[in-house]
């Protein structure tokens, strides 16, 4: 389980659990663009990276993506 934001936004994980203040302000977090499938590079130890930090991490190959999380309520 992890509760900190920084490893969260570099792991994506399977399952989130936020509060109703966190969840309002993912679209202010440039990071959390992550969660809904805005990642296009990826490093085995570092994680997924996006828009937000280029240069970091290598290419997705074969036009590979991640699909954004549905959202359970």
């Amino acid at each position: 389980m992890l509760v900190v934001d920084e490893p969260i936004y570099r792991r994506l994980p399977a399952f989130l659990i936020a509060t109703v203040d966190k969840f309002a302000s993912l679209p202010w977090i440039g990071k959390s663009g992550a969660f809904f499938g805005h990642v296009d590079r990826y490093d085995p130890d570092k994680g997924f990276f996006g828009a937000y930090e280029p240069g970091e991490g290598r290419p997705f190959g074969n036009g590979h993506r991640l699909d954004p999380p549905d959202l359970v309520n």
